[in-house]
């Protein structure tokens, strides 16, 4: 990376798998550089890979099914290689209206690739599509499309989040592909290592055994003594009844 790169017009810190992902943007030039801690306490500069495909987010509204919730909104399918739109209507049956809501990035990372692998042996490998609440006053609709996702890792830091509209849409042929090709291409095993226990021994002390009040550690369940139980001398003690 060139020295006089110091103050990049764009700067994204991103942590991937215990990585930490730096993309720097500088005079229309985008720099990627993945850090990741080593054994020694220092950082090692490491390869990155990273392809992206535009996905366009289709979401359905239908009449709601009680009187508390008057519309019905779920994400039904995901166009890819579109061009950009704003809820623009696709498709009208009666009271049900299909919409473009937005165009998102698909973004793969060859740090992530696990997380891909575990979602294309799903019986229906899916891509998750994530919207979030738009809080703002009188917004035209109530979610924003923020992300989607081929991660089943990702998935699931946003499965207990709310104010999130999550939804899995089964991957067109054209994704599938290319996911699964990115996958082999880039995915590396990493070998299983199983954690050795220590061989400290716990057995060699009784701290808080029994009552701190009796000295005799054979008895642990002695009532303490009257006399060094009772209070010090000089306070008064008032028993409520």
């Amino acid at each position: 990376m060139p020295r006089h790169l110091i103050r990049p017009k764009f700067f994204l810190r991103k942590r991937i798998s215990g990585c930490i992902v730096v993309v720097f943007r500088f005079h229309g030039t985008t720099w990627i550089l993945l850090r990741q801690r080593c054994a020694s306490g220092g950082t090692a500069n490491l390869a990155l890979e990273h392809d992206s495909m535009p996905v366009g987010i289709v979401v359905r509204k239908t009449p709601g099914a009680t009187r508390w919730a008057q519309w019905c909104w779920k994400v039904v399918g995901v166009l890819p290689g579109v061009g950009a739109a704003s809820w623009q209507v696709l498709r009208c049956e009666g009271e049900a209206i299909e919409y473009h809501a937005a165009t998102l990035p698909l973004e793969l990372w060859s740090s992530d690739t696990e997380g891909y692998q575990a979602m294309l042996v799903t019986e229906v490998p899916s891509l998750t599509v994530i919207l979030h609440e738009d809080l703002t006053p009188d917004a035209p609709m109530p979610w924003v499309p923020a992300l989607v996702t081929a991660s089943a890792y990702e998935t699931q830091d946003y499965a207990d989040a709310e104010g999130y509209l999550i939804e899995l849409v089964p991957m067109p042929p054209l994704v599938l592909g290319w996911v699964r090709g990115f996958v082999e291409e880039h995915h590396v095993e990493k070998p299983f290592i199983k954690r050795k226990r220590d061989r400290q021994r716990v057995d060699l002390h009784e701290d808080g055994r029994g009552d701190a009040r009796v000295r005799q550690a054979a008895d642990v369940y002695r009532a303490p003594h009257p006399e060094r139980s009772s209070p010090p001398s000089g306070i008064v003690v008032e028993v409520v009844k």
